[in-house]
């Protein structure tokens, strides 16, 4: 909520202010949400609402590109106007090819420039550029015209990526457990708990996506430790049921489809190319999901994502990418722009040795792995502890196996 407020600090004139209402049902829900506020100071934002309820399937882009044209005909100066301008223009294109797709992108960088050009401080303008500008362009480019900005709201804060079912009972208990998750005992008391909650509410998405998710961590932990088959593929195998529950229960979720993900990518991790090969629609429909809806969500998730899945799946995976318009140049670029964002997730740049080590960059791959494995994994506090220890021991793996050659 405070990083919400200082986004729209800026309030010169009453229609500013009126342009900050919002209508509640649009009440910014968790501080990495990428969707702006809709003001109340224009009929046309009532018409914009119910179409972007309705936005998933990408058949109505023009149609709220055309109602945000009216609304602009009488507020062109609008912070959130400019801010939804540069949300729908970048996500036409991501679901166009060719020429528009370029176009798109631009304009979504345009407008989030003007966003920031009418409030200095409006973190999501910056957050909106970066999405767009890191499609189309060098990460040495974006640097060179918006590095400032990029730097003027870094870092960003960590924060836990799923909302909170504090009505749960128990879910003080579990807040603790889970703040020292870093503890594998801890996690595993955690886990347990979220697993009751779930099994409890099976028509509770929110319930079963944290069940996902925390299966997700202790799955980590061993995989971390080099007991992916015997100790982490359970608790991964445990992850895909509940995640695959959160995605049916709540299918525009961007968290519920990102944990499940995480689980279903991990679980396949070792296996056969054909394996892979065999899950990949289902890989593919959800990290393009929340490429186009969050690719920032839960630090850049997005490329967090397909570092490893396209290390691990090889041509598959980046062919498949490719065909959706997205490459590796692009997933780096992201990465490098995350790591300004958030300079104490060392999954960032362990993500970016994958990469570069996957491209046969090899040099580059080891110069990055140890300056990582020498960083305090601790630095950025409770809420990522545990993924930097884990993702500072595969980065520590990889180090080792690049330095032997293999």
């Amino acid at each position: 909520m405070i990083a919400f407020l200082k986004r729209n600090s800026s309030i010169l004139t009453v229609l500013m202010f009126m342009d900050l209402m919002c209508f509640p049902a649009k009440a910014l829900s968790t501080p990495y949400d990428m969707d702006p506020p809709f003001p109340a100071n224009d009929p046309g934002w009532q018409t914009f609402s119910l179409q972007w309820e309705k936005h998933w399937d990408g058949k109505n882009i023009e149609q709220l590109i055309s109602t945000l044209k009216g609304i602009e005909k009488n507020n062109p100066d609008s912070t959130n106007l400019n801010l939804w301008f540069s949300r729908v223009y970048c996500l036409k294109g991501k679901r166009t090819s060719g020429n528009n797709k370029m176009e798109s992108f631009r304009y979504a960088v345009k407008y989030a420039v003007k966003a920031r050009g009418l409030d200095k401080d409006n973190i999501l303008a910056v957050k909106l550029l970066a999405d767009a500008a890191a499609n189309m362009e060098s990460f040495g480019a974006i640097v060179s015209k918006y590095g400032n900005w990029i730097k003027d709201i870094s870092p960003q804060p960590y924060i836990e990526t799923i909302e909170p079912a504090s009505n749960q009972p128990g879910w003080d208990t579990f807040s603790r457990l889970w703040a020292n998750r870093y503890d594998i005992e801890k996690a595993v008391q955690a886990q347990k708990i979220s697993e009751g909650w779930a099994n409890a509410n099976p028509n509770n998405g929110l319930l079963q996506n944290w069940a996902c998710r925390s299966s997700y961590c202790v799955g980590e932990y061993w995989d971390s430790m080099g007991e992916h088959d015997s100790k982490a593929l359970p608790y991964y195998k445990k992850g895909i049921v509940y995640g695959e529950k959160a995605v049916k229960l709540t299918p525009h979720s961007v968290p519920a489809k990102y944990w499940y993900n995480a689980c279903l990518g991990r679980s396949v991790q070792t296996s056969s190319i054909f394996i892979k090969a065999s899950h990949f629609s289902t890989f593919f429909e959800l990290v393009l999901f929340f490429w186009r809806e969050n690719s920032q969500y839960h630090y850049f998730g997005f490329g967090l994502t397909l570092a490893p899945m396209i290390t691990n799946g090889g041509w598959v995976t980046e062919k498949g990418m490719n065909a959706a318009g997205v490459t590796v140049e692009n997933v780096l670029t992201s990465l490098d722009i995350a790591e300004i964002m958030y300079p104490d997730f060392i999954q960032i740049p362990y993500s970016k040795a994958l990469l570069l080590s996957y491209k046969g960059k090899k040099d580059q791959a080891i110069k990055i792995l140890e300056n990582l494995i020498t960083k305090n994994p601790d630095k950025g506090g409770t809420a990522i502890m545990a993924e930097n220890r884990c993702n500072q021991r595969m980065a520590k793996a990889l180090y080792n196996e690049l330095k032997k050659g293999r």
